[in-house]
This record gives structure tokens, sequence and C-alpha cells, in this order.
């Protein structure tokens, strides 16, 4: 990362008035970096890395091509448009991070599925990138299996959670396991409150004014389960109390047992005291 942080990446100031959802007049702003040419080959950075590569690389701009690999109009277009810019926002990645991830994605492009969960600990990332919304669904786009290796919060971001489902191929493994609180408590060697997992995503309007978690929101969770006769029922032990009311309020009123989800729930360390839980134990 040292080497993109040497060089001076030339950045412009670009403001334009937006509306607000109020109505009201306002002024956004995004920096854009006006030489984005990365002045020393990929290949010679790459081989610093010591990752095994073993799949062709895509020539044109990486993030065009992570682009093609996702599932939803909207994250397409922001990954496409993210290829030359980068948004001005508190906690976004710096200019010399935003310009090594072209070579960081480039080389994760070129690590086989099999391989690259074992490779992970080369590849040179940042904090920040791995909790920017941008960059995560680029990674995602490329293994959605790298969706367990994201920040916390990079993981508890409904866009990038719903893109790495889109593409999980891993039906008997848990992704749910990601995004639980117990499994964010530390990363990179540093604590992660949950505090500042929940109070970064606001995901809907609906969650502007408290916290989102991603394991207690039922829209999202019912797709981790997988269509009706298929379900990954495994993916209760790791949700959140609102998400196991309302599954199992849904099956008593159709009359359904309870019998096939009740030894997950019983190994699900958030709701052992919910009034849910009780009921079944």
């Amino acid at each position: 990362m040292q080497a993109f942080k040497d060089v001076a990446w030339t950045m412009t100031l670009h403001e334009e008035p937006v509306k607000t959802d109020t109505g009201q007049d306002a002024t956004a702003a995004h920096w854009t970096i006006s030489d984005w040419h990365i002045p020393f080959p990929f290949d010679e950075w790459a081989s610093k890395t010591g990752v095994q590569m073993t799949k062709h690389i895509p020539t044109e701009n990486i993030y065009e091509y992570c682009s093609q690999r996702l599932q939803r109009p909207v994250t397409k277009m922001l990954v496409g448009d993210a290829a030359t810019r980068l948004d001005l926002d508190p906690g976004f990645v710096q200019a010399y991070e935003k310009m090594a991830s072209f070579y960081i994605l480039k080389l994760l492009a070129g690590i086989s599925r099999r391989s690259v969960w074992q490779e992970w600990s080369k590849v040179p990332v940042t904090s920040d990138l791995l909790k920017d919304e941008i960059f995560c669904l680029a990674v995602v786009a490329l293994h959605p299996i790298l969706y367990g290796k994201l920040h916390p919060i990079g993981r508890n971001r409904r866009r990038v959670f719903l893109e790495a489902l889109a593409g999980w191929d891993l039906p008997k493994y848990s992704i749910m396991q990601f995004v639980h609180p117990a499994a964010m408590q530390t990363f990179m060697g540093q604590p992660v409150t949950p505090f500042s997992i929940g109070n970064e995503i606001q995901a809907h309007k609906e969650y502007v004014d408290r916290q989102y978690w991603l394991f207690n929101d039922v829209n999202v969770v019912v797709r981790a389960m997988g269509k009706p006769g298929h379900r990954r029922w495994f993916e209760m032990q790791f949700v959140g109390p609102a998400v196991v009311d309302s599954i199992v309020n849904e099956r008593q009123r159709h009359g359904n047992s309870i019998d096939t989800i009740e030894p997950h729930l019983k190994k699900n360390m958030y709701i052992k005291h919910n009034r849910t839980i009780m009921q079944i134990s």
C-alpha cells in the first residue's frame, strides 16, 4: 500500500446543487482524481504480494468488469460509476486507497475461487476500503465468499449482503454467521463497537432515526433462508429476535409446526431470553 501512498494524486473538487428529501436546497460534493494513471505496472506490484494468481486477469477497467458481474441495476450503476470517481463523504476511502483498489481488485480477479479464502491474508487492504460500499460490492462481485472478510460495517450494508447472497454458491454454509453481532466485535486486531456498526448504516428512510442491523431485518433474512420447501433453516441460529418472532408467528398462523426450526433456535444466543424461545423450550 505504501507505493500508492508515495504518489501525489491530483484531485479536483466538484460541487453541484441538490434537493434534500425535505425539499431544501443543498450542495453535494465529490472528488475526482484528475490523473489516475498508476505509475508502476501491475505485474511488478502483484509479484511483491506473494499471491498465487491462476486465472486470466481482465484487461478492461476492473470496476466496469465487477459491475457486469453484479445482479442488481442500482449496484451495477454504483460500481460502474466508481471507476473514475471518489466521493467526498466521512469515512470514505482516501485517494491512495481508491487508486490501490484498482490493483487490489485485479489481483483478486486473478485468484481462483478454490484458493481465494486462504490467499486473502496476503492481499493488501485497509480497514476503510473494507467498509466502503463500492469496494465491498466489487469484492463480492468477484468472490461472494469474501463477504466474510469484509469489515463489520461493510457486512452490515444491505446492498453488499444482497449481492453476496445472489452469488453465494455454498448452500450448506451459513452466510448469516458473518452478520450477527458476536462475529463483529473485532477486525484486523482492533475492537469494533456495536454502535459504530448499527449507526453507520442508513439503508432505508425508516431506519434514519435508529440503528440498522441486517441480521434483524426480516425482509433480508427471509431471502437468505431461500425459497419455501428449500429453506436454509440453519441460518436461524444467527438471526435477531425480530426475525425469529416474525417467522415463528407466521408458521403458527398457518398451522405449521416449529419442530423443524426448534434445534436451530435453541442455538441462537440472541433470543435465549426472548419470549419466542421460551415458548418452545
